[in-house]
């Protein structure tokens, strides 16, 4: 190979030093596409669970606090949003916005799982 930096692109190439996992069909690494498409799934966690914890976070601190009937409420309350299926949820939250996007179903997501 005459010392390439880069060796040549080669089409369905098993792991090599260059590519760890590989090529596809189309000569596109495969560790940097699933390297890349982890950047989706870790912002939904992230944003997803900060805005649950913004939600339960003082609930969860009300209720520990004064006890009592507001305990029973924010309990009643918690009950209702686990009895609420989240995939229909995001469905229709999705179906009923103009222009849906990825920030619509993360806000689902955090609305729905404050309750954990």
């Amino acid at each position: 190979r005459s010392g390439l930096a880069n060796p040549p692109l080669e089409f369905d190439q098993g792991p090599s030093r260059f590519h760890p996992f590989g090529t596809n069909n189309e000569g596109i690494d495969v560790l940097a596409a699933l390297v890349h498409g982890t950047r989706i799934a870790v912002m939904i966690g992230f944003v997803s669970t900060s805005i649950a914890a913004l939600i339960g976070i003082p609930f969860g601190a009300l209720a520990g606090f004064f006890g009592g009937w507001i305990d029973m409420l924010i309990s009643r309350v918690i009950e209702v949003f686990l009895c609420i299926p989240s995939l229909v949820l995001i469905m229709a939250i999705i179906a009923l916005v103009e222009k849906p996007s990825i920030w619509y179903v993360m806000a689902v997501i955090g609305i729905i799982s404050w309750t954990s």
